[in-house]
């Protein structure tokens, strides 16, 4: 998509790296821990790729919503992302929660998976599906484990209905670092 080359320009231009620097280390540290991973994963079938592809070029994405997002996300927010990656490498909590967290990608993953061939075939709320597993998963592991690690995103770990507020509503006790 245009949106995701153009994003990747304005970082650059930042001079703000893209990328997940962080899960590499920490699955090299468990594997030579010897710790068993788990990896939540949703498998979407697709019985007939070719068919897909071929529905998904005659319909349309709504990827204007998706462009116009990104746009008003690089003109906007650009200097809070600085100040978000360094609140973020000094693990200044209280200051990430003070900065306003945008996901346009959000925005473009939803344009892609209301497209009506997708929506014909049922990744429609491939989300909330997913959403299920991860929780399903971190409960199996609290359960089984004397301890567990998990791996979030730092949006999750902030916003007030990500998935550790999910952990909270199921009576789980969430210690802020």
């Amino acid at each position: 998509m245009g949106a995701d080359k153009l994003y990747s320009e304005a970082m650059d231009d930042a001079g703000l790296a893209e990328g997940n620097l962080v899960t590499p280390v920490v699955i090299k540290s468990a594997k030579r821990g010897k710790l068993k991973l788990t990896r939540p994963q949703l498998e979407l079938t697709i019985k007939h790729p070719r068919t897909l592809l071929e529905d998904l070029s005659k319909g349309s994405l709504h990827d204007v919503e998706c462009f116009s997002k990104m746009l008003d996300h690089l003109e906007s927010d650009i200097s809070t992302m600085k100040l978000r990656a360094n609140a973020w490498a000094t693990g200044d909590i209280e200051g990430l929660r003070a900065l306003p967290i945008t996901d346009p990608g959000a925005a473009c993953i939803e344009a892609f998976m209301q497209a009506p061939a997708l929506q014909a075939r049922g990744f429609g709320d491939s989300a909330a599906r997913m959403r299920k597993i991860w929780l399903s998963a971190a409960e199996a592991a609290l359960a089984k484990n004397a301890s567990t690690f998990a791996l979030l995103p730092m949006s999750q770990m902030l916003k007030s209905d990500g998935l550790l507020a999910d952990l909270r509503a199921r009576g789980y006790q969430i210690e802020e670092p």
